[in-house]
């Protein structure tokens, strides 16, 4: 949890800016808006607004921050998001199956961190319960993995369709 004095000692050691999680579309726009002057988009087709769970706003986000020297910054958050989903999702099943309640919650914590930057709100939602009820044994902790996981295949071609556009 960030405290005001914090940002205030953050400004103090000569950052130019100060962001804390969560942070908001228009928080990270502006601080964007801020650091770099975006580039011209490449035009795309509009993201199939038929995938639920997507908050599409987020891509666009990423997007700006794009420039001539990172022009695939969009891509590669996407990619380095599916390498970890994978691992991570092993890691909580593995987490859950072997009763490790501290290592689900410390698991599913993360991966909300990642799903949260992407916009995956179904994700972000599941990857909370988890982490909140890790312990509880009233939950079933093992539908709301199955959950997780059908979230991310249900996600997952627009991810790749974002990546390769």
């Amino acid at each position: 949890n960030v405290q005001p004095s914090d940002r205030d000692a953050c400004l103090e050691a000569g950052m130019d800016d100060f962001l804390a999680k969560p942070v908001g579309p228009g928080q990270l726009r502006e601080i964007l808006e801020n650091v770099r002057v975006p580039s011209k988009q490449t035009v795309m087709d509009p993201p199939k607004r038929d995938v639920a769970d997507i908050d599409f706003e987020r891509f666009e986000i990423i997007r700006l921050a794009q420039d001539e020297d990172d022009p695939n910054l969009l891509s590669f958050i996407i990619e380095m998001f599916l390498v970890d989903a994978n691992e991570r999702l092993a890691a909580m099943l593995e987490a859950c199956a072997a009763g490790e309640c501290s290592a689900l919650a410390e698991q599913a914590h993360r991966f909300y961190s990642s799903c949260s930057n992407l916009g995956l709100t179904r994700m972000s939602e599941l990857c909370c319960l988890l982490e909140k009820h890790s312990s509880d044994t009233e939950i079933d902790r093992s539908k709301l993995l199955d959950q997780l996981a059908q979230a991310f295949e249900t996600v997952l071609p627009e991810l790749n369709r974002q990546k390769n556009a």
